[in-house]
C-alpha cells in the first residue's frame, strides 16, 4: 500500500496507464505497439499514450453515402500536453470526430499499413477508421492525482486551517477533473475562519501535486481551491458531488 506522496502519485499514474491498456486491443510492449509509437513520432506528435479499438469492440460508427451504418475501429491519440492539442487547432469537445485534423488521412493510412503487416483483417483495416485526438495526458494525470490525493489534501486543509487554535474540518471535499477542489464547510463561521489561509493552502496543495507527479507529466497545470459553505446561495452540492 502506498504510504508516501510520491508512491501515491506513481500508483495513480500506473493505474491510469493500466486502465487505458485494458481498453486497447494492441498490447503495450508488443512489436505493433512499438511500430505505432514510431509512426506517430514520425508525424511529429508528442504522444503521452494511445488506444486502438478493433471494429468488433468499437462503440463508433459512420453512416456511409448509401445510408449504411458501419461500426468502425478507432485510434485515440492522447498528446502529452494540452498546448500540443491547442497547437493542432483541434476542438477537444469533438476530438476530431469530423476528421478536420489535417493529418487524419495520413495517420489512418499509416495505421492501416501497420495493421496489415501484423495480420489484422479487413474489418480493422478501414478507410473509415476514426483518428481521435481529445483530452491530453497532462489533464488525465492531473485528474488521476487529484482523486488519489484527496485524503492527503483533506488532512492538509484540516491541519493548516486549525493552526489558529481552532480545529475546523470541512463538511465535504470534492474534486473536479478541471483541476479544482471544492472545500465546503458546514457554516459561515468555519468558512470565515479558514478563508484567510486559503492562498497558503492552495500553494501547499500544488506543492503536493508537484511531489506526487514524479515524471512531471502535469507540466505547468495548476490546481485551484474553492472554499464554500452550505449557507451559500445557489450552491450546487449535488453537481459538485458527482466529481466529474
Amino acid at each position: 500500500m502506498a504510504t508516501t506522496i510520491i508512491e501515491i502519485g506513481v500508483d495513480a499514474v500506473q493505474a491510469l496507464r493500466d486502465r487505458l491498456a485494458e481498453r486497447s486491443d494492441i498490447a503495450p510492449g508488443s512489436s505493433l505497439h512499438a511500430a505505432i509509437d514510431a509512426m506517430l513520432a514520425r508525424f511529429g506528435l508528442n504522444v503521452g499514450a494511445w488506444q486502438f479499438r478493433r471494429a468488433r469492440k468499437s462503440h463508433c460508427a459512420r453512416q456511409l453515402a448509401d445510408g449504411t451504418v458501419l461500426v468502425v475501429p478507432f485510434l485515440n491519440i492522447i498528446l502529452s500536453r494540452s498546448k500540443d492539442v491547442d497547437a493542432l487547432g483541434i476542438d477537444t469537445a469533438k476530438g476530431n470526430w469530423d476528421d478536420r485534423w489535417t493529418l487524419t488521412g495520413k495517420v489512418r493510412s499509416a495505421l492501416n499499413h501497420l495493421l496489415a503487416e501484423h495480420g489484422f483483417g479487413a474489418e480493422d483495416i478501414s478507410d473509415h477508421a476514426y483518428i481521435f485526438i481529445g483530452e491530453a495526458w497532462d489533464h488525465l494525470v492531473r485528474d488521476a492525482l487529484g482523486r488519489a490525493l484527496k485524503p492527503a489534501v483533506s488532512a492538509l486543509v484540516i491541519d493548516r486551517s486549525s493552526q489558529a487554535g481552532q480545529r475546523v474540518e470541512p463538511k465535504y471535499l470534492f474534486w473536479n477533473s478541471s483541476g479544482l477542489y471544492s472545500v465546503i464547510y458546514e457554516n459561515c463561521k468555519d468558512y470565515d475562519h479558514v478563508l484567510p489561509a486559503g492562498q497558503m493552502i492552495t500553494d501547499q496543495v500544488n506543492a503536493l501535486f508537484v511531489e506526487a507527479d514524479r515524471d512531471k507529466a502535469c507540466g505547468s497545470l495548476d490546481v485551484a481551491m474553492d472554499f464554500l459553505h452550505l449557507g451559500m446561495k445557489d450552491l450546487d452540492l449535488h453537481g459538485l458531488s458527482r466529481e466529474d
